[in-house]
């Protein structure tokens, strides 16, 4: 039996996925690009219509020009995630804010190419948090790819994944088994039997730059505008991209969520890795984590 092990590697989380079985059936993967991101569609069906890749990826496009730019605060889709941005902001002290637009401004990673000459100046920091401009791509990537696996089921696809820059929804089998989730280089994954779920990722390992010596890193505090520069990546596991996506960079900025998040939020488990040092919080037994080698 010949087995394919393919990796899809963007952020902290890698999907393996066995593509070739003995029965010869195929999971069947497309890969578009929206929100700053590669998004992955995999399918793992016997017959289905290949145009509900367009469609799926479509919905994705969508959600981006929804949150893209000046926000319709009055459109119910961008008030529910507001609201939802507001209520994580209260938890977490205000390390996580949906007011940073003119801060990530200020700090150029809303751009692709970052030119940044100096330091912003902490009036101008000053300012941008004043001003309260309203920026929700914290949490419209996983609000998108939930949207996406909604295409899909629509469209009587139970079985895939959907993979936007490494925060993943994961729903039914790949075939007659479960679909395997690596987390970065720590030789570690996750296989879940459950029906559906989500995994998203914070960590400043790849988004970052490096000015006078000093590493900064995408993920920004609210209270201070300024980037965090701990070395760590945080792992959330929810019944919901949204929720995963959020969740994931509001306890990378303040950890402390951590054992509210578990003792009062069902269904939601965290792996936190700082060095070598891993530690796992509230993992369902519907899930197991084991090493894993490519």
């Amino acid at each position: 039996m010949l087995k394919n092990k393919v990796a899809l590697t963007a952020g902290i989380a890698i999907l393996l996925s066995v593509l070739t079985l003995s029965n010869k059936r195929t999971v069947e993967s497309e890969t578009f690009y929206a929100m700053g991101t590669n998004l992955t569609i995999s399918i793992a069906e016997e017959n289905f219509n290949q145009e509900v890749f367009n469609k799926a990826f479509s919905e994705f496009k969508r959600v981006e020009s929804l949150f893209k730019g000046p926000l319709d605060i009055n459109n119910q889709e961008i008030k529910d995630i507001y609201n939802l941005a507001l209520e994580i902001q209260e938890e977490s002290n205000g390390a996580f804010s949906p007011y940073l637009g003119d801060v990530i401004s200020l700090w150029q990673f809303d751009k692709t190419n970052k030119t940044i000459k100096t330091i912003p100046d902490e009036n101008d920091l000053k300012q941008a948090l004043d001003n309260k401009s309203i920026n929700l791509y914290a949490i419209a990537k996983g609000y998108g790819i939930d949207k996406v696996a909604e295409v899909l089921k629509k469209n009587n696809i139970n079985n895939f994944i959907v993979n936007a820059g490494g925060d993943l929804l994961i729903s039914g089998k790949k075939f007659n088994q479960n679909w395997i989730v690596g987390l970065g280089s720590n030789n570690k994954s996750i296989n879940c039997d459950l029906t559906e779920y989500a995994i998203a990722t914070s960590s400043n390992l790849y988004n970052y730059y490096n000015f006078n010596g000093k590493k900064y890193g995408h993920l920004i505090n609210g209270n201070t505008g300024w980037p965090t520069q701990a070395e760590k990546s945080i792992t959330v596991i929810a019944n919901s991209a949204t929720l995963a996506d959020a969740y994931s960079t509001a306890v990378f900025l303040d950890d402390s969520l951590i054992t509210s998040i578990t003792s009062n939020k069902k269904h939601i488990s965290i792996v936190k890795q700082e060095a070598d040092k891993l530690t796992v919080f509230n993992l369902t037994d519907n899930c197991k984590m084991k090493n894993f080698s490519l």
